[in-house]
């Protein structure tokens, strides 16, 4: 099982899955040039990398009877978030807004009527997935989604693609210098004493979670004399 290779074996796993998948010529451009890119050596340093920091808002967490409502995302580079690169957009599905949905996200029906069509959001998502890592707090949701539009619209099985969550580094790496009470963005935002920002808006988590990544990085390597790699970073039990 994948969960019992080490990071850099598993990384080289998924660059295998990813050459052996037979590219179709009516998939979009964008997602040919994904999955035509090499990912990103294990022994990448951190620093040197591109990230594609994102964020769903959904209906729910049921892939086969929710849908993604808004996405946002923003690019990393250089231990710099790309102000510049920020995007945000309402997905136009159709879709009936749910009152728990509403509580949560504040996503009403009204603020989908100009958004755009879920093909053109994954289409511009996956143009700026390009040469990038994934990076996400609390990956289930994204991932899964993710995968389930590529199956659904294209009958893709597999995704190859490097993710590291926020999420999941506080867990793995951080425990081992102080104990948080709750993985929640907001929460673990707090205790690095990060400003405050409104939650569960998609671009507002995107930057987020670039700014908590940053933060976890600097504890954890602040005062290494060696250059981080991607490996260390990487848990393959949570993918």
């Amino acid at each position: 099982m994948f969960s019992k290779l080490s990071a850099g074996m598993f990384i080289q796993k998924l660059e295998l899955q990813r050459k052996a998948i037979v590219i179709q010529p009516e998939w979009p451009e964008s997602l040919k040039k994904l999955l035509k890119q090499s990912l990103p050596s294990p022994d990448s340093p951190i620093d040197e990398l591109n990230y594609l920091c994102f964020d769903y808002e959904t209906t729910g967490v049921d892939v086969c009877k929710d849908s993604i409502l808004s996405m946002g995302f923003i690019h990393l580079h250089h231990k710099q978030i790309e102000l510049e690169s920020a995007q945000h957009h309402y997905i136009n599905a159709k879709q009936r807004i749910q009152p728990s949905s509403a509580v949560v996200n504040h996503i009403l029906s009204e603020d989908l009527y100009d958004g755009i069509a879920l093909d053109n959001a994954m289409d511009l998502l996956f143009q700026n997935m390009l040469g990038k890592v994934l990076l996400v707090h609390g990956a289930c949701i994204e991932k899964a989604f993710t995968e389930y539009y590529l199956k659904k619209r294209f009958g893709l099985s597999k995704f190859p693609i490097i993710w590291l969550d926020t999420l999941q580094i506080e867990k793995k790496l951080i425990y081992r210098y102080s104990t948080v009470n709750s993985y929640q963005l907001n929460d673990l935002r707090e205790n690095y004493r990060l400003p405050d920002y409104p939650g569960h808006n998609a671009l507002n988590d995107a930057l987020s979670t670039a700014e908590l990544y940053l933060a976890q990085v600097n504890k954890l390597f602040c005062h290494s004399n060696y250059q981080p790699l991607l490996k260390t970073l990487f848990r393959t039990e949570v993918y």
